[in-house]
């Protein structure tokens, strides 16, 4: 097996990084206190459905890619909706951008690893 080249490996990482985020996220008191209670549960649900797809970005097919896209939209999207619905009104304190930031960069650079590293397949 030859090595990964370093959009595939930024995918990779990417996509890891955007699943610790989203744990993170489960685990902050705060964030899912404000949030609905089926929120924490969609996100949850999102991480086992993209955790299923993990080895499929490893083997480089493009099922895994295509979902590595998703996952990322689904992460800078719900970064972005967070700020604007739970920070700007004051309902979580201005440090919760400490946690929804790095989301926001881990999901858009997992959507330029994924669209690099498909079009490289």
């Amino acid at each position: 097996m030859e090595a990964r080249s370093w959009k595939q490996q930024l995918a990779i990482a990417s996509f890891l990084g955007l699943h610790v985020q989203f744990v993170v996220r489960l685990l902050v008191p705060d964030y899912v206190e404000h949030s609905d209670v089926d929120t924490g549960y969609f996100v949850a649900g999102v991480i086992l459905v993209a955790a299923f797809f993990q080895p499929y970005v490893w083997w480089r097919t493009t099922v895994g890619y295509i979902a590595g896209l998703v996952f990322g939209i689904f992460g800078a999207a719900t970064s972005v909706i967070a700020m604007i619905v739970l920070v700007a009104p004051g309902e979580i304190p201005a440090e919760g951008l400490y946690m929804l930031i790095p989301s926001l960069i881990f999901g858009v650079l997992l959507i330029v690893g994924s669209v690099l590293a498909w079009r490289e397949r």
